[in-house]
């Protein structure tokens, strides 16, 4: 996910804060909930790149207290949100992400306003995929619900 947020945002300029447990490592998911997360993620990142004109970018994961959180923040000319989704064609990728998050039982949140950049922030329960207790008992996760 770094190197794929790496390298669309560099070929913009857009500099890119990184944060995640334990960084570099996989951390345990359920085939379609690491496909689905992937997703959702690799839109955001590119719709930050495409559209946003910022010239920063956060992408934060995390996870604890029963959930995977993710967050893509951009300081780019943000946009109208509850418009955009519900008036344009071009908010498809915008309702996809929404409904791949519902998919798996969780949120996704799009704040953003003309002029003041965008968060996209996701949140998906661990617990119906079993391993989020494992990360607990074993002490390596870390509180992250947004």
């Amino acid at each position: 996910m770094r190197h794929f947020a790496d390298d669309v945002l560099s070929a913009r300029g857009i500099a890119l804060a990184w944060s995640a447990p334990q960084d570099g490592r996989d951390m345990p998911l359920g085939a379609e909930t690491r496909c689905e997360v992937y997703l959702v993620f690799k839109e955001a990142v590119s719709n930050v790149a495409r559209h946003s004109g910022g010239r920063n970018a956060e992408v934060a994961l995390g996870l604890g207290d029963g959930w995977l959180s993710l967050r893509v923040t951009d300081d780019g000319k943000g946009f109208d949100a509850p418009a955009f989704e519900t008036q344009s064609a071009d908010g498809n990728g915008l309702r996809t992400m929404r409904r791949r998050a519902l998919g798996l039982g969780g949120t996704l949140d799009i704040v953003s306003s003309p002029g003041a950049g965008t968060c996209v922030s996701l949140a998906v329960p661990s617990e119906r995929h079993g391993w989020a207790r494992r990360l607990l008992a074993r002490g390596t996760a870390r509180s992250a619900r947004p």
